[in-house]
């Protein structure tokens, strides 16, 4: 039985009343669908973060496994400051030249950063399939692993030549960098998720 103009005119109640909504009660309506995932995923990230760093570094970063991990950032450093002529040997976790000694300790690497990154892009509830989310989280890891070995860089470079500005160097910006780093790249990569939704929406 086919609906009458009249009938089609006067629709669905609901859509009728949702019509009549002012911007402000469609806002105030949209931030209330909205408060409970941000809410819960800003407690997951929380409890995820307080749990690894417990993990981390009252565990692992106490073990043998650790100095490995440092001592692998140091040879990595080593290589590049040798390819630049700089002459410089890697002793464990420590850049030695006659130069400046650069020690790597804990803190000085990009686990942190990283696990802030992982946590906050597969927490995320923005509805990206969790298989879609592994390339940007490889990336972003690999990222911040390079980002830590030009941070050491900039430092032996700053004990060599900018000795008076190695301790701002080293706690100020480096650690407001690694701060910011992994949170600005969940922001690029949660825009670009729902600016692609919105695109596809559009056009269907």
């Amino acid at each position: 039985m086919r609906q009458t103009p009249e009938r089609q005119k006067e629709g669905n109640p609901q859509d009728l009343r949702l019509r009549s909504q002012t911007p402000y009660q469609e806002g105030e309506a949209l931030r209330s669908i909205d408060r409970r995932p941000a809410f819960f995923f800003i407690l997951a990230l929380a409890f995820c973060m307080l749990a690894f760093n417990l993990l981390v570094y009252r565990n692992i970063a106490t073990g043998t496994a650790w100095d490995v991990y440092l001592s692998a950032n140091a040879r990595c450093a080593e290589w590049v400051l040798v390819g630049l002529g700089e002459p410089v040997s890697a002793i464990g976790a420590s850049l030695r030249s006659a130069k400046f000694s650069l020690d790597i300790k804990t803190g000085c690497d990009s686990i942190q950063a990283s696990a802030f990154l992982v946590f906050a892009i597969l927490l995320s509830p923005i509805g990206v399939p969790f298989r879609a989310r592994f390339l940007p989280i490889v990336c972003g890891v690999v990222f911040l692993a390079g980002l830590n070995l030009f941070r050491i860089l900039t430092l032996y470079f700053a004990g060599v030549h900018l000795v008076e500005w190695f301790d701002f160097i080293h706690g100020e910006l480096w650690q407001g960098i690694f701060t910011l780093a992994p949170l600005i790249g969940w922001l690029v990569w949660t825009q670009r998720n729902l600016t692609g939704k919105r695109n596809h929406a559009g056009r269907s």
